[in-house]
Formats: structure tokens, sequence, C-alpha cells
């Protein structure tokens, strides 16, 4: 599991190279830790059933403000604020403006350079 969500980080520092490694990897790691606050805060739950998988006994049934659709595509949009608004794009340089992940992994795509004339 964690093999893919920093496998993006890695992608992604190649397609914006001003953008911290560090940053990246808190970026696809985010709605996880989002997920443990809410869960110490009683937002949302899970539970323990021994044997429900063959590696981890958590049965995570009510997950709605982290990992649902509609939630990772809200705090995306939120994350690439905050990228934009900390690693302003330079002229010519696309590694500043971020964009947003989708079904729960953040991504930054670079934006399209200036047209070739």
């Amino acid at each position: 599991m964690f093999a893919g969500h920093y496998g993006v980080s890695f992608l992604m520092k190649r397609a914006g190279p001003r953008l911290p490694l560090w940053a990246l990897f808190l970026a696809t790691q985010l709605l996880d830790v989002l997920w443990a606050v809410f869960v110490l805060l009683g937002i949302e739950r899970y539970r323990i059933v021994p044997g429900i998988t063959a590696s981890l006994p958590l049965d995570l049934y009510y997950m709605p403000y982290t990992h649902s659709l509609v939630a990772a595509v809200a705090w995306s949009a939120i994350v690439f604020a905050v990228c934009q608004w900390v690693v302003p794009a330079t002229e010519g340089d696309s590694s500043g403006s971020g964009g947003i992940g989708s079904a729960g992994r953040i991504s930054v795509y670079p934006s399209p350079g200036p047209s070739a004339r």
C-alpha cells in the first residue's frame, strides 16, 4: 500500500521539481493522517475484528470525511490552494502549479507551458 502512495510522490517530483519531496509524501498520506486524527476525535470509526483480513484486523466501516470520493476531492482542492499560495509559479516554470488528485490520493500535474509559436 505505501509503495503506491510514495511512488506517486516520486513521480510528481519529476513533474514539479520545485516542490519538496517531504511535502509530496505528506500530500499522498494526508487523508490517512486526517483519518487518524478524526478517529481520535471520534468523528470517524473503526472496529477490531480478528481475522477480517489476512494482514490487518481493522474493520474501517465509517470514514466519510476522509476516504469518500467527495471528501477526497475537497481535501485535494484545499491542498491545491495551499500549494498555489506556498509555491507560486514563475514565468516558464510549471512546478508551482499543482493539481488535485482523485479517489483519495493527491497528485500534482504540471500546467501546460507557453505555446510554441
